[in-house]
C-alpha cells in the first residue's frame, strides 16, 4: 500500500518528485516543505513548476530539456529518427540494415521503399501529428512501416491483433494492414489502409521532421500505455541500448520465471531496433518473433541489453527482496520531463543514486511472493 502522505521534494535539475513524508530526504534532491496526499502534491508541482516557467503541457512537441553541460539541445533535423538514418544511408547506402530469415535489406532499399510508402500515406491523408496504427507482419515490412510513417510527420502504434488500440487511448487516422487482415481491422471503425504494393516508386516526400515532432506511442506498459514520444526520446532509446546494466537488481539477483511473460524494459523494443540501424549496423530480427531481440527482467540471454536498469522497492521506495518492480532509463526521464506533473506522477527519486540525477519507473509489476 502507498503512503498515505507524500512531500515534494526537487533536485538540481528542477525535476519534481514526491517522496514518504517519514523517510529522509533523498540524496541529490532538496525538501520543498509541502507535505499532503499524492492529489494535493501533484497540485502542488503544478504551482512550483509553473513559477519556475516550466511547460505545463506534455505534448511531444514541448521544448526539450538541456543536456548535462547545460546546452539546449538543437531541433536540427539531423536529430531527429529520419534525419540521422539518412545520413547513415548517404554514408554507407549499400550496407546491410536489416537481416531477416536470410534476406538482407541495404539501408538504400530501406530508405526507397519507406520513402514509397510515405507517400502513399500521404496521398491516404497521413499529416504530421497523427497517429498510424501498423498491423503488420513482423519481419523487414514492419521496419519499413515504422520508417514511412515517421517519414510523414506522423507517429506510429504497433497494433497487436484484436487490440485496436493496442490497449492505449488515442486517436488513430489510419490503419496500415496486411491485406488479409484488413477487413477484420475494418470493424473498429478506423480507415484502413490494404498495404499491397511493397516496393512503390516516386520522388521522396518532402516534409520537414523536428526533433520534437511525435514519433512512437508507448503500450502495453503500466502507466505509461498511450505516452506519445516525440523523435528525440526515440532517439535516446536507440543509443541507450548499447549501454550495458547490471544483471543483478539492487536487492537481489532476477530469477527466471519460465512460466511468466517476459517483462520488458518500455521502449526497449523499439530501441533494440533503432539502435544498431543509427549506428550504421544490421539489426538481426528474430527468426521467429520477427523482432529486433531484447533482454527480458525475468531472463538473462546472451544478445542485445534492454535501456534501462531494474530495482524491487517496497511501499516506502526502499530496495527490498519483494514489492514494486522499478525500472530506469535516460530516454524515460527525458520524455516525463516534458511536463513536471506527470514527471512527478509517474517516475521516483533513485534511492541508490547519490547525486539526485536519476529516477525510476514504477512499472506495475510486482516482484516476489
Amino acid at each position: 500500500m502507498a503512503p498515505q502522505f507524500l512531500r515534494v521534494v526537487v533536485n538540481r535539475a528542477g525535476r519534481y518528485a514526491l517522496w514518504p513524508h517519514a523517510r529522509p530526504t533523498p540524496a541529490g534532491w532538496i525538501d520543498t516543505h509541502f507535505i499532503g496526499s499524492r492529489t494535493r502534491c501533484l497540485a502542488q508541482v503544478g504551482e512550483l513548476s509553473r513559477g519556475r516557467g516550466a511547460p505545463a503541457a506534455g505534448a511531444a512537441g514541448s521544448p526539450p530539456p538541456p543536456d548535462a553541460a547545460g546546452r539546449p539541445p538543437t531541433d536540427a533535423p539531423a536529430q531527429t529518427l529520419t534525419g540521422l538514418l539518412a545520413s547513415v544511408t548517404a554514408d554507407a547506402p549499400n550496407a546491410p540494415a536489416v537481416v531477416h530469415e536470410g534476406h538482407r535489406t541495404s539501408f538504400r532499399d530501406l530508405d526507397r521503399r519507406s520513402d514509397g510508402l510515405a507517400r502513399i500515406l500521404a496521398e491516404h491523408g497521413v499529416r504530421p501529428g497523427d497517429t498510424v496504427g501498423l498491423r503488420l507482419r513482423a519481419g523487414v515490412d514492419a521496419v519499413v512501416g515504422r520508417l514511412a510513417v515517421l517519414k510523414t510527420g506522423a507517429a506510429y502504434l504497433p497494433l497487436p491483433a484484436g487490440h485496436p488500440a493496442g490497449g492505449a487511448r488515442v486517436r488513430l487516422h489510419l490503419v496500415l494492414s496486411e491485406p488479409e487482415w484488413a477487413t477484420s481491422e475494418r470493424r473498429h471503425a478506423v480507415p484502413v489502409l490494404a498495404w499491397r504494393h511493397r516496393n512503390p516508386t516516386g520522388r521522396a516526400l518532402a516534409r520537414a521532421v523536428r526533433a520534437g515532432d511525435p514519433a512512437y506511442v508507448l503500450t502495453g506498459a503500466v502507466p505509461l500505455g498511450g505516452l506519445l514520444l516525440a523523435h528525440r526520446h526515440l532517439v535516446v532509446a536507440g543509443r541507450s541500448a548499447t549501454a550495458v546494466p547490471s544483471p543483478d537488481l539492487r536487492a537481489g539477483v532476477m530469477t527466471p520465471q519460465p512460466h511468466g511473460p517476459g517483462l520488458v524494459v518500455p521502449g526497449a523494443v523499439e530501441g533494440a531496433l533503432w539502435g544498431p540501424l543509427l549506428r550504421g549496423d544490421e539489426v538481426a530480427l528474430d527468426p521467429v518473433t520477427g523482432n529486433a531481440p531484447v533482454l527480458t527482467a525475468d531472463t538473462l540471454p546472451v544478445g542485445p541489453l534492454p535501456v534501462g536498469r531494474w530495482q524491487v522497492l517496497d511501499a516506502d521506495l526502499r530496495p527490498a527482496p519483494t514489492g514494486q518492480l522499478h525500472v530506469g532509463a535516460a530516454w524515460l526521464g527525458q520524455v516525463a520531463a516534458d511536463d513536471p506533473v506527470r514527471s512527478a506522477q509517474w517516475l521516483v527519486p533513485d534511492p541508490s543514486d547519490p547525486s539526485g540525477d536519476s529516477t525510476l519507473l514504477a512499472t506495475g509489476w510486482r516482484f516476489g511472493t
